[in-house]
This record gives C-alpha cells, sequence and structure tokens, in this order.
C-alpha cells in the first residue's frame, strides 16, 4: 500500500516536471535555431543596409542631375528668348529695311543681265 501512495503522489510530480523540461528543451532548441537563423542572416542584412545607403545617395544625387538640367534649360530659354527679341528689335531697324530694300534692289539688276 505504501508503494500505491508513493506511485500516486510521485507520478504527477513527475509528469509536472516532464512537461517542464519539454518546454524547456523546446525553448532551447527554438533559440537554437534562431540564433544560428540570425547568424546565417547577418551578412545579407549588412549588405542590404549598405545597398540601401548607396540608393539613397544615388537619388540624391540624380535629384540634383535632374535640377541643374532643369536650371541649364531655363537659362536656355531665357537666352533664346533674349536672341529672339534682340532678332525682332533688328529686323524693325530703318538700317535693316534699307539693307533689305538694297538687295532686293540688286536682286532685280541681276535677274535683267
Amino acid at each position: 500500500m505504501t508503494l500505491v501512495y508513493i506511485l500516486v503522489t510521485c507520478v504527477p510530480v513527475a509528469f509536472i516536471l516532464l512537461l517542464f523540461a519539454a518546454i524547456g528543451i523546446a525553448g532551447f532548441k527554438t533559440a537554437m535555431t534562431g540564433k544560428r537563423v540570425y547568424e546565417e542572416t547577418k551578412p545579407y542584412v549588412g549588405d542590404l543596409k549598405q545597398r540601401a545607403t548607396a540608393a539613397q545617395q544615388k537619388n540624391v544625387e540624380l535629384a540634383q542631375r535632374g535640377k541643374a538640367l532643369s536650371d541649364s534649360f531655363q537659362e536656355i530659354q531665357g537666352r533664346w528668348a533674349f536672341v529672339a527679341q534682340s532678332f525682332k528689335e533688328s529686323s524693325k531697324s530703318p538700317f535693316a529695311r534699307f539693307a533689305g530694300a538694297a538687295g532686293k534692289f540688286t536682286g532685280k539688276q541681276k535677274a535683267r543681265s
């Protein structure tokens, strides 16, 4: 009978201890797997950070180049407007009209001969 009392009290305690041991072993295995995965992916994550930084730098450089190109086009547009205005003003000049008339007159004389 004493053996029955010992088994009745020790078996549940043994099951509880076995359950705690199983949970601990599962947690330990999970931690080891996580550590191994972290160590394997760590170089890729570091490389990814470097690539992201390089991509951001290239993006900033591209934006600066685009702004410089836009500024260049605005300057060309302004210069072209100045040239067009100068040409328009010079074509209305009395000297330009006189030169045009002289050219027509000279052209008619050469056509007759």
